[in-house]
C-alpha cells in the first residue's frame, strides 16, 4: 500500500524547452545553448501545448527549461501564472551563473 501511495505521489512532469539563450557556454551543455543564441518558443504554441498538458491525466506539472529562462523574464512569469490556471504547478531550472 505504501508503494502504491509513494507511486501515486511521483511527479509526472512535462519538460519545456523554452529558450536557447543562456548567459554561459558551458561544453556540457545537453541543449548547447549560449550567449548567441536568441530562440524563444512562441507564446501562442506555448499556451497550446500547456493546454494539451493540462488535459492529460498524468501529467501534473510543467518545467521550464533550456538556456537561462531568467531572460526571457515576462514571457517565463505569464507562462508560469497560465499554466498555473490550467491546475498545473510550475517549476524552473535555472543555470546559477550570472
Amino acid at each position: 500500500m505504501l508503494y502504491k501511495k509513494l507511486v501515486a505521489s511521483v511527479t509526472k512532469m512535462l519538460d519545456h524547452y523554452m529558450t536557447d539563450k543562456c548567459t554561459a557556454e558551458c561544453e556540457m551543455c545537453c541543449f548547447a545553448c549560449s550567449p548567441q543564441k536568441n530562440n524563444v518558443m512562441d507564446v501562442g504554441l506555448l499556451r497550446q501545448i500547456i493546454d494539451q498538458a493540462a488535459k492529460m491525466p498524468n501529467i501534473n506539472t510543467v518545467r521550464f527549461s533550456g538556456g537561462e529562462v531568467f531572460l526571457q523574464y515576462d514571457i517565463l512569469v505569464e507562462m508560469a501564472k497560465y499554466a498555473s490556471k490550467q491546475g498545473l504547478r510550475t517549476m524552473m531550472t535555472l543555470n546559477t551563473r550570472k
